[in-house]
């Protein structure tokens, strides 16, 4: 493990768990990750899980972590990770099941098209599958494989990726625990891009809070050039925010309001509407609007660098737990 790995490592899961981590590669076990799994696996009792988000908590924001009374937005998102799963959360978290609640709720037509699905990477047919598709991993975050071009495909390279996302148990890793139980599958969807003016897809993210969507995060530049991404803020009349939770730095200018701007309100409403929080991640393109992801522990909580710091505590105070009310 390298010393840029082990200092994320150390930040996302706190000393005991990376130790554990480290101990197994110097003892040479086969698969190191399977024990690093495996440790967070034996946090059995919900005591030991609270103590280790704690922990990471602490770690990430630098103040502490309340799970009986939380009350700031990042406090909230920790608190949701272990206690705020419901059935319907862990729908939204299930990249495949999502796509029928979206149809359900908005119609046919808003989510990107469906190319195939399923339980093992050596069942896909990729003779069928067109130039350019996304593969992904149906019950974790940020299981996606971009493919641009099929010619110049590392398949050997996407297998063995692949087959380590579908042997890991997400939500234990993670500690979020609407990902628990999700049934895995392997999906692939149509491709689609937009070249904005800094040259990525925007991503728009509406977080909802009972319902009521009160912000949009715009992301793009992603990828491009080496860039890790640029963001901005705007309210529901598209006039930019006075705050940032932070993740990227903000792009030199503003962002055109997308033209179903009023579209994309009403979808966020309709999709939001019987849960506390949830972000609801869409694209907009030539008018059309897909739905990408319905997300409710962005970041897992972790916001450090978001400005103004009141900021954390005005969200949090938007945010009404279903399971403490």
């Amino acid at each position: 493990m390298n010393s840029r790995t082990f200092i994320k490592e150390l930040k996302e899961y706190g000393p005991g768990l990376v130790m554990k981590h480290t101990v197994s590669k110097i003892k040479g076990t086969e698969d190191a990750e399977h024990d690093y799994i495996i440790s967070l696996h034996n946090l059995s009792t919900e005591k030991e899980k609270e103590e280790e988000l704690a922990h990471n908590f602490r770690e990430a924001m630098g103040y502490d972590m309340d799970f009986k009374n939380p009350s700031t937005f990042c406090q909230k998102i920790y608190w949701m990770r272990l206690h705020g799963a419901t059935d319907l959360k862990t729908v939204f978290a299930d990249k495949y099941l999502m796509r029928d609640y979206v149809e359900e709720k908005l119609g046919k037509g808003y989510t990107v098209g469906l190319l195939g699905v399923w339980d093992r990477f050596d069942d896909i047919d990729f003779d069928k599958l067109p130039d350019s598709f996304v593969l992904k991993a149906n019950h974790g975050c940020g299981y996606n494989i971009i493919v641009k071009d099929k010619n110049s495909f590392d398949k050997k390279a996407a297998k063995k990726k692949m087959d380590k996302w579908m042997k890991t148990d997400y939500a234990l890793i993670h500690l979020e625990m609407q990902y628990y139980k999700i049934p895995r599958k392997i999906i692939a969807e149509e491709y689609i891009d937009q070249m904005g003016d800094e040259g990525s897809l925007y991503d728009y993210k509406i977080h909802c809070f009972g319902g009521v969507p009160l912000f949009c995060q715009v992301i793009g530049d992603r990828g491009v050039g080496g860039s890790k991404g640029k963001q901005a803020f705007y309210d529901m009349d598209w006039k930019p925010e006075n705050f940032s939770l932070g993740n990227y730095p903000p792009f030199e200018k503003e962002i055109e309001k997308p033209a179903a701007w009023e579209e994309m309100k009403n979808c966020a409403v309709k999709l939001s509407a019987p849960v506390d929080y949830v972000r609801v991640d869409m694209y907009e393109i030539d008018g059309k609007v897909y739905i990408g992801e319905l997300t409710c522990t962005p970041a897992g909580g972790n916001f450090p660098k978001m400005e103004p710091r009141e900021t954390d505590k005005l969200l949090g105070e938007k945010i009404k737990l279903q399971e403490m009310a």
